[in-house]
């Protein structure tokens, strides 16, 4: 989502709309847990995809007589759409497979992962102070990791692997964000990852076998959807350096359902190496709202 000044200072409502978007958040990685073994990675980010447009048709109707359905930027959306289903597919894959609060974690490095790609493919000149506190966030995830102290799975490379690509579609976002209202560009990609997802979802062919696991993909769409929503509203109306630090509170719920839920409340490595992924990018994300202010 892209980051623009806010249009009111209200920080109480910007703190409720934070903590709503990071609530949503870890309810999606929950359910994604709970969906672990009856379906795959390629299933949910299908079903996540086509929920999620439906959750956002309201919004587009909204405005159809402003021509919201109508974009010249098909063409890089769709590249939004297919770095955000490899992001999707690699974090839904490491969160059923590995602990869900390394999985969180080692997501979370997606602000560092945005600051080189800023470096490589926009006109951004990135400070000294950033580049050291991107520095200290990826330490943050080797801690997580520990190579060397433990087998490094997959899953783990796909969970930091799924970083970079949403640092990837963040990239595509602030140049979208130039031209096109939120509401278009979610609605889009919600509607492009559909058509991406169909062929692997049709390939392997696993439909929902209960009840309980129609209503998880439900959930995993409109909470997934919901959440992108909460955060528009959030910069909308309080600073991004102010919102930042709430997302914290995602990992905090996350571990509370990993030990209520799943038994598994992560190891003192994880906390420790997701505590310096969070503030990393926190300090981040307060360097990039003050250079926007004085630019």
């Amino acid at each position: 989502m892209s980051v623009r000044p806010p249009q009111d200072n209200d920080p109480v409502h910007g703190a409720l709309w934070m903590i709503a978007a990071t609530t949503c958040f870890a309810l999606m990685a929950v359910f994604i847990r709970m969906l672990a073994g009856k379906q795959t990675a390629f299933d949910i980010t299908f079903w996540r995809s086509v929920f999620g447009t439906l959750v956002m048709l309201p919004f587009m109707f909204r405005g159809v007589k402003e021509s919201m359905f109508r974009t010249r930027r098909a063409g890089l959306m769709s590249l939004r759409a297919i770095f955000t289903y490899i992001a999707m597919a690699s974090y839904f894959y490491a969160i059923a497979e590995i602990n869900i609060v390394d999985a969180v974690a080692l997501n979370a490095t997606i602000p560092l992962w945005t600051i080189l790609l800023v470096v490589l493919f926009l006109p951004e000149r990135v400070g000294p102070r950033r580049w050291a506190a991107t520095a200290i966030g990826f330490a943050g995830a080797m801690i997580i990791l520990r190579p060397g102290f433990q087998e490094i799975g997959i899953a783990s490379f796909l969970a930091l692997g799924s970083a970079f690509f949403y640092g990837a579609a963040g990239i595509t976002v602030k140049i979208l964000s130039r031209t096109e209202p939120t509401a278009r560009i979610v609605f889009y990609t919600n509607l492009f990852l559909v058509i991406i997802a169909a062929a692997p979802w049709a390939l392997s062919w696993n439909p929902p076998q209960d009840w309980q696991s129609i209503g998880l993909l439900i959930g995993v769409g409109i909470v997934g959807t919901l959440a992108h929503v909460c955060i528009t509203r959030a910069y909308r109306v309080a600073d991004a350096s102010f919102c930042a630090p709430f997302d914290f509170w995602r990992l905090v719920l996350v571990v509370l359902a990993g030990w209520l839920i799943f038994d598994d409340p992560g190891s003192l490595w994880t906390w420790v190496g997701g505590v310096i992924v969070f503030a990393s990018a926190v300090y981040i994300t307060r360097r990039e709202a003050l250079a926007k202010s004085a630019g």
